[in-house]
């Protein structure tokens, strides 16, 4: 009977198991899902298809118009007559630019913006990957920190059962019992705390995938954490070479940059070619005539003199919107150095931390066993033991949170230096438990 109750709540646990979600798992469903990214994604489609209305405007532009007209015509005065006739006009015509440079500033301002477009689809595939990293595992680590707390609860509920029996016994004092219960109650609310952060890392963990957060697999106890190695300088060159927010403000600048071309380009003369081809038997105002045909060939120039100023501040407008881009690539530039800067030595801290912390869960492991013995032997008091158990359960969150801001800093730094893509998430995701 015990095997068969043993091989069902194994299958249950395999089955259960199996319905984990990991990393990739989640990022696949965010990749569907994240309105930011399908934003980004449309609106380089825009970018492209406003670049083709460009190209379209220095083409050929062809058109035909027809008109069939039932006339009637008197002739008044002493000679009175009345015609009835049919009219019919056709025409064809071809206008072809020949120099037009407001056009072709605005082609080339049209290809820098579906560059900008295109850095700014990789941003926000990248900031995609960023934020699903982040939110799983803070995910993870609220759900850690709340194992830990109810394993601290359930520590301090056994001693407060002990402590009463020996109270009882008068073998120890009342204010033990009332240090174990203040202490216990100190806990709970703890954990009240940690259940309400618990939810809301899942809510937004759910808020990119647009689907309720299922069971996620957890980290790896035995994951071998590395430095990120490298003069930071160098780090730092290769972002401000690499960020792709920085190459779409860089974009940004060259488009108001074609703009103001664009702009001071209409004081100049436009000149078209244009052909037509005219077949009408009616004349002016509609007067019956022989049927005709007509082609004509002809140069238009057209020469802006004054358009009230509008030309003038138009110019204005874009020498601002430029300078406005300059600024607005100065704050990104000084932002990516100092994030460069800032994950590349906090990795590297976390890590020592993972490091030292280990060290510091072994000896409050020590300290809490020695501490023990003492208070069987009466020689500590309770606070004492209390104390020694809260550093050990404090040493186990410390090094669940240097893991966890090991990756999020890691990550943190690939997206800097633009370097974050799949197969970042792909070693991340060989940090979990296989399931």
């Amino acid at each position: 009977m015990f095997k068969i109750l043993h091989i069902i709540v194994t299958y249950f646990f395999i089955i259960n198991l199996s319905h984990a979600e990991n990393l990739l798992d989640i990022y696949q469903k965010a990749l569907q899902s994240d309105p930011t990214l399908n934003m980004a994604k449309l609106k380089e489609k825009v970018g492209e298809v406003k670049e083709r209305q460009a190209i379209g405007s220095l083409l050929p532009q062809i058109s035909f118009s027809g008109n069939i007209s039932s006339n009637n015509r008197r002739t008044l005065g002493n000679r009175k007559s009345e015609d009835n006739y049919k009219g019919e006009r056709y025409s064809i015509g071809l206008t072809q630019t020949v120099v037009d440079m407001p056009k072709f500033f605005n082609l080339v301002k049209h290809q820098s913006i579906t560059e900008q477009y295109h850095s700014e689809k990789i941003v926000a595939e990248q900031q995609l990957m960023l934020e699903v990293v982040n939110r799983y595992f803070q995910v993870l680590e609220e759900k850690d920190n709340l194992i830990l707390v109810k394993q601290e609860k359930e520590a301090t509920e056994k001693k407060l059962v002990q402590i009463n029996k020996q109270y009882k016994k008068s073998l120890i004092k009342i204010t033990d019992v009332l240090d174990t219960e203040a202490e216990l109650d100190s806990i709970k609310t703890t954990e009240i705390e940690i259940k309400m952060r618990y939810i809301l890392a899942k809510e937004s963990l759910s808020e990119l995938t647009g689907a309720s957060v299922n069971r996620l697999v957890n980290l790896k106890n035995n994951v071998i954490y590395k430095p990120i190695k490298g003069d930071i300088n160098n780090w730092i060159e290769k972002a401000k070479a690499n960020n792709p927010l920085l190459k779409s403000k860089t974009k940004s600048i060259d488009v108001a940059r074609h703009s103001i071309s664009e702009n001071r380009s209409r004081h100049l003369p436009v000149v078209d070619l244009q052909l037509n081809y005219y077949v009408t038997n009616t004349g002016f105002q509609s007067a019956l005539q022989d049927k005709s045909e007509t082609k004509v060939a002809a140069i238009n120039l057209t020469l802006p003199i004054f358009s009230g100023g509008t030309t003038y501040y138009q110019g204005k407008e874009a020498i601002y919107n430029m300078k406005i881009s300059q600024q607005e690539y100065t704050s990104i530039l000084r932002m990516i150095i100092k994030e460069t800067r800032d994950a590349f030595l906090s990795t590297n801290a976390n890590l020592r931390k993972i490091i030292s912390s280990k060290k510091a869960l072994k000896s409050s492991l020590k300290s809490q066993e020695a501490m023990e013995k003492g208070f069987r032997y009466g020689v500590l008091t309770i606070s004492e033991v209390l104390n020694s158990q809260t550093r050990v359960f404090k040493s186990k969150r410390d090094l669940l949170q240097a893991k966890y801001s090991y990756i999020k800093n890691k990550i943190r730094f690939k997206n800097i230096i633009g370097e974050i893509n799949l197969t970042s998430l792909e070693e991340i995701n060989e940090w979990l438990v296989s399931q």
